[in-house]
Order: C-alpha cells, then structure tokens, then sequence
C-alpha cells in the first residue's frame, strides 16, 4: 500500500523532514552527517523522498503507454528502447510497490 497525498519537505533545526500534508503525517526523515555538506546532502535526499508518490505516477503512465494490449513486441528491433524502458519501468514499480 503506498501513502497517497501531495509530499511536501519541512526543515527543522534538526534535519528536513518529509511528511504529507493532511493530517500531517510523518513519512520519513533524513538524517544528516555531522558538517555543512550533511545537510545539504539530507536536504537533497528529502526532495526526492517527496518526489517518490509523483514519479511513482508518472512511472504507472509511462509503463500503459509502452504496452499494448499489455505486451510489447520482443521480436521487433526498432522496440527495443521501448522494451529497455518498459523493464526499468517495471522494475521501479515493482521496488516502489515492495515486489522482489
């Protein structure tokens, strides 16, 4: 199950935060390494944790543009972009949706 919602980075003096805006959950922190590039690097991770539910929807639209009738022609050379993309696709989905 994935938690829905737009994710949003809150800093505290501590390190940034992600939580999800209705009812202010909190969905994960970052935690940083002692020295200035600590939290920025932390800083940085947080985005992308935020990013996660929007890519994970862009992820689900692009893998039903690559498919047809659910299946990609494997035989077809000039696929074979499509058919590169459709399994790193798949397999990020897969991560994102806790499928080994």
């Amino acid at each position: 199950m994935i938690t829905k919602g737009e994710w949003k980075v809150y800093e505290s003096p501590f390190a940034p935060a992600v939580i999800i805006d209705r009812p202010r959950r909190l969905i994960a922190t970052c935690h940083l390494e002692v020295g200035s590039e600590g939290m920025a690097e932390a800083t940085a991770n947080a985005h992308l944790i935020a990013a996660a539910p929007d890519m994970y929807e862009a992820l689900k639209q692009i893998q039903k543009w690559l498919l047809v009738d659910g299946e990609l022609d494997r035989k077809d050379l000039y696929n074979q972009q499509f058919i590169k993309a459709n399994d790193l696709t798949a397999k990020a989905i897969a991560k994102a949706e806790g499928v080994k």
